[in-house]
């Protein structure tokens, strides 16, 4: 046989079957699923994003605790809240937002309040129990937020089982319009991981129907 009459190699053919199917299902699971776990992660964090963007201002002063019910208090606002820590406390290590760090925090519920606590840095020199003061910070409605969850779950478990009435913790020391920086990538990785899935999701779909015109 000559050079001449030795056949070019013909083209492979087509994958057909089952198999395209299943692995564009996959990638467009995957994809599904990446963008729900983040969506997920974001709205999780929307009480924390609308707090860093909201203008910078002076807490609202409320007064002394025991003049007020917990639900006097607005879920996300700046307050100044004032009164007496009881005699009793819980020490935690948690993240506040989107910090990486894990910090020491204390939680104190405030005397005649009816419900509302306080959660602060460790600091002996500034909080205490049985001590009187004035603090200000990010006010949590727990049934609207989640991340107070754990402390004041341990507190009630261990000092007041029969409590489920409403509450409030200020988160202290958190004041709006501050960490906008994290929280604008956060947005922008989100957002970009939604396009990228959704052009996976139309190219994978796109090819599939291109196949199954064709089969």
């Amino acid at each position: 046989m000559t050079d001449s009459e030795i056949a070019a190699p013909s083209p492979p053919e087509p994958r057909t079957g089952l198999l395209p199917v299943l692995l564009a299902s996959a990638r467009i699971a995957l994809a599904a699923a990446a963008l729900i776990v983040t969506g997920w992660f974001v709205w999780g964090q929307r009480y924390w994003i609308l707090y860093a963007y909201a203008p910078r201002s002076q807490p609202a002063p409320l007064g002394d605790v025991t003049n007020m019910r917990p639900e006097d208090i607005p879920h996300n606002a700046f307050v100044s809240i004032s009164g007496i820590t009881e005699h009793r406390g819980l020490t935690q290590k948690a993240t506040r937002g989107l910090s990486l760090s894990r910090r020491e925090y204390w939680m104190f519920r405030l005397v005649g309040s009816r419900g509302v606590f306080i959660a602060v840095e460790a600091d002996p020199e500034r909080y205490g129990v049985a001590t009187e003061l004035t603090v200000e910070g990010r006010a949590v409605d727990p049934q609207r937020d989640a991340c107070c969850d754990a402390m004041l779950k341990t507190y009630r478990d261990n000092y007041d089982p029969a409590d489920r009435g409403s509450s409030r913790v200020i988160l202290v020391d958190e004041r709006p319009g501050e960490k906008r920086g994290r929280y604008a990538l956060l947005l922008l990785a989100f957002v970009g991981l939604a396009i990228m899935n959704v052009i996976v999701v139309a190219r994978t779909a796109k090819r599939v129907f291109a196949r199954s015109r064709h089969a």
